[in-house]
């Protein structure tokens, strides 16, 4: 065989050494042995590839002596052949450590991606929980003032329950807040820690169920309050009314309602002046104790005073003086109490003053709260449907968080199996020995890239969990919020019943002012007809006098006017009435002697009960409102009044 063969040989060795090829442990240093490693299918092809790796082995010492030139080449080319498929599996190898290694650093930067936007939102609940101590610091300063300036004793009782709720809201918000950072803290932690916080869970709603019980209670007793100020209030607007249908049954209640309000007003100076006695009382007694005290101490240094040396003497004496201011302090004190009760007394006026205007301003509220209140209704029935809408958001989110509780159990019996399996792998290859240190590296390789992968899903189902958990959290401040808007639908309803009420009695009322109206508005129309009828049968008269005076040219020409012809004259027009046959009420003659001969403008209404003419409708509307309007005693009989018409044209 030629050298150059020989050389290829040894260079083809060479190279498949450095591409996977192993020296076996099984020849001696000396020899020069060599062999390739392909990855075996499977186990069961085992015993065939421990054979095929024999028949591979060869020596370069022996291949001169014992095997052919054509069956050396046929094992070099098989050589470079494997040689060939192990540069491309090593390829293929780094290609995919490459994508494994690009997936790691795209998962280490969502993973810091995460951690950042979990350190902004914990930085932002750290944010509010201060913004709330500085709003709780307010309401305490606020609280203060109202002590202060000697507030109503209700709503201080009323701002001391407010902040005594705000201080519980506070503590559990920051019991929340030791929470969250707890959660943010333990985020890696297993299903156990997620049954402790179901188990909180429940214990918050207990607490929640509690505070709703507490607040629907409160509510309750505002709305007796509220129910017995529109009782009152109510009780005066029916006086009102009295006072309007009947001055005097309204005179009575005004001095009844008088007399209750100097009743409320002794019984509170009562009040005010027992405190005061009481407080001056115990300022006498403190007083007289003092000065028992006083007169004790002075006696005693006085029977002592000869048994003691001058040092004690001036002890006692100092003791005295000290006495002495305390006496002087104690009158300086009841001084500025006497300022102070004539400040507090200034101040009761002002505030009475106050009461007054508020009042007032409260009377005219009412009227604004009656356009309020549709408002209402329709802000109350979109809270509702907004409740019901987070309700279902709240059970879709426990069913996704619940799914995914689900999703983690099953990764973990994955990851479980898994484990399980590379312990049964491992324990299989230490049965078999290491048929393949590289086989066995990418196994390896494998698996721990499973691991890996696994892992990062873990890691990532944890983010959702925890974002699913803050989300939760976020549900429940929002329910809390809803559930404090639904705390104050019942008082409003309460006022949307007392304001309806209010409307219906106003409605009642003006239906039947209305009722009324139409009645009057309906008999001086069947007047009206009446007179224009009268009316009518007045032209047709005129007519016909007028042919009976046409046929009497010869005797001289007519003036008319109201000397020549009377046409006012009860006796000429009753004559002519009976005359023409036509049977025509009073009413028309009165209209008859109010009417001059020639009209320059006929008027188209009348009055039924004067029988006045007019041209418009607005006028005569005026005037019967007038009639209808005026009392008894000022109104002026038909007949007089006909009577001075008839005088005023005659003159």
């Amino acid at each position: 065989m030629p050298t150059d063969t020989w050389m290829n040989i040894f260079v083809t060795l060479k190279m498949g050494k450095t591409f996977g090829s192993t020296t076996s442990p099984t020849s001696p240093s000396t020899s020069s042995e060599f062999e390739t490693l392909s990855p075996p299918p499977s186990n069961a092809e085992n015993e065939t590839s421990n054979l095929h790796f024999e028949n591979l082995r060869f020596s370069v010492n022996s291949a001169h002596f014992d095997l052919l030139p054509d069956e050396i080449q046929t094992r070099l080319r098989d050589l470079l052949n494997e040689n060939l498929e192990l540069k491309e599996t090593l390829h293929e190898n780094n290609a995919a450590m490459s994508e494994q290694f690009g997936r790691l650093s795209q998962w280490q930067k969502e993973v810091e991606f995460a951690q950042s936007q979990n350190k902004v939102k914990f930085e932002e609940s750290r944010d509010l929980i201060g913004k709330l101590r500085e709003e709780n610091q307010e309401m305490k300063k606020q609280l203060e003032i109202y002590k202060l300036k000697e507030f109503n004793h209700e709503k201080l009782n009323w701002l001391e329950k407010e902040n005594e709720k705000l201080t519980v809201i506070n503590m559990q918000l920051q019991e929340e807040l030791k929470r969250n950072k707890e959660r943010f803290e333990n985020v890696k932690l297993s299903r156990n820690h997620l049954i402790a916080e179901k188990q909180e869970l429940l214990a918050t709603n207990s607490d929640l169920r509690t505070r709703l019980d507490t607040a629907e209670a409160a509510a309750n007793l505002e709305m007796t309050t509220n129910s017995s100020n529109d009782e009152e209030s109510l009780i005066i607007v029916e006086q009102n009314k009295g006072t309007e249908e009947n001055p005097g049954i309204g005179a009575l209640v005004m001095q009844l309602h008088s007399e209750q309000l100097k009743r409320n007003s002794l019984m509170v100076e009562l009040m005010e002046e027992r405190k005061e006695i009481l407080c001056a009382g115990k300022r006498e007694l403190k007083n007289s104790l003092m000065k028992a005290e006083l007169n004790d101490l002075k006696q005693k240094t006085a029977l002592l005073s000869p048994g003691f040396d001058p040092v004690s003497l001036t002890v006692a004496s100092t003791l005295g003086q000290k006495g002495e201011q305390l006496l002087n302090t104690i009158k300086e004190s009841e001084i500025k109490l006497a300022e102070t009760n004539r400040e507090y007394t200034g101040k009761k006026s002002v505030l009475e003053d106050r009461l007054s205007d508020c009042q007032q301003r409260l009377h005219s509220l009412n009227v604004k709260d009656e356009l309020i209140i549709r408002d209402l209704k329709l802000e109350v029935e979109e809270l509702r449907h907004i409740l019901a809408h987070e309700q279902n958001v709240n059970k879709e989110d426990k069913m996704s968080l619940n799914a995914a509780h689900q999703q983690f159990e099953n990764l973990l019996q994955d990851y479980q199996q898994l484990l399980h399996s590379w312990e049964s792998y491992e324990h299989e290859q230490a049965k078999k020995g290491v048929q393949s240190i590289v086989y066995y590296d990418i196994q390896v390789k494998s698996l721990k890239e499973e691991i890996d992968r696994l892992t990062a899903q873990l890691l990532s189902d944890e983010e959702t969990i925890a974002a699913k958990i803050e989300d939760n959290n976020l549900l429940r401040t929002q329910n809390r919020a809803l559930n404090q808007e639904i705390e104050k639908i019942p008082i409003l309803q309460a006022q949307l019943e007392i304001y309806q009420t209010d409307f219906r009695m106003e409605r009642e009322a003006n239906e039947k002012s209305g009722e009324a109206k139409d009645i009057a508005m309906r008999q001086v129309h069947q007047l009206e007809a009446k007179c224009h009828q009268l009316n009518e049968e007045l032209e047709i008269y005129r007519r016909s006098r007028y042919r009976q005076t046409a046929g009497h040219v010869s005797e001289g020409p007519i003036e008319y006017s109201s000397r020549n012809v009377d046409y006012g004259s009860k006796s000429s027009m009753s004559r002519r009435l009976s005359s023409s046959g036509g049977a025509v009420q009073k009413t028309t003659l009165r209209h008859v002697q109010s009417a001059s001969p020639v009209q320059p403008t006929k008027p188209t209404y009348y009055c039924p009960k004067c029988s006045m003419g007019f041209t418009d409708l607005q006028p005569l509307e005026n005037h019967v409102d007038y009639f209808f309007n005026e009392p008894l005693d000022k109104k002026i009989e038909v007949s007089d009044w006909l009577t001075e018409r008839d005088k005023k044209l005659n003159f």
